[in-house]
């Protein structure tokens, strides 16, 4: 994700990493994010015991949690509230969203929601990334183009990144 996004260079970004288990994403992007910019990290898992990992590995990697937000909650309805609650004032530019979780139930939740994502994102005026990861990706992959095809959304990016990554950038 690092190496796919200029986000750690730029000024007002969000990043929700939907399913951030114990922090495989969210470590290392704390790692990058320069002083002085503004951003915020959402970082969520269902599971209470992944969510207990991460804040231990936070410690154990001297991360600054100052930007960063902690969730265990459902992922899809997270990522709904904080696109809805996003105002001019914050002048968020880019969001960037991460999905991973389990083949076979990531894939239909997603294809229900973001459509609502993208449409949120168009209204606000704000770029919307989505990285899906996993075993299940190359499926998403395909999903996500179906999505915005039948849709209308136009595409500025779409790539498979590796044989467990997919990269979709939704443009104004």
């Amino acid at each position: 994700i690092l190496k796919s996004t200029e986000a750690c260079k730029n000024d007002n970004f969000m990043v929700i990493d939907a399913m951030a288990g114990i922090g495989s994403f969210v470590i290392p992007l704390m790692k990058q994010c320069r002083e002085g910019i503004n951003f915020t990290i959402i970082a969520n898992d269902w599971n209470q015991n992944a969510v207990q990992d991460l804040k231990t590995n936070l410690l154990l990697n001297q991360i600054d949690q100052k930007d960063l937000e902690i969730h265990c909650q459902d992922g899809f309805a997270l990522i709904s509230q904080k696109l809805e609650k996003i105002d001019k004032s914050q002048n968020i530019q880019n969001v960037y969203l991460i999905f991973g979780g389990t083949p076979g139930e990531t894939e239909h939740i997603l294809k229900d929601n973001l459509v609502s994502y993208v449409k949120t994102c168009f209204e606000k005026q704000i770029i919307l990334h989505v990285f899906v990861t996993g075993r299940n990706s190359r499926k998403m992959g395909r999903l996500m183009n179906e999505l915005s095809r039948e849709n209308g959304y136009r595409k500025l990016a779409v790539k498979g990144m590796n044989f467990c990554s997919y990269y979709m950038k939704f443009e104004i």
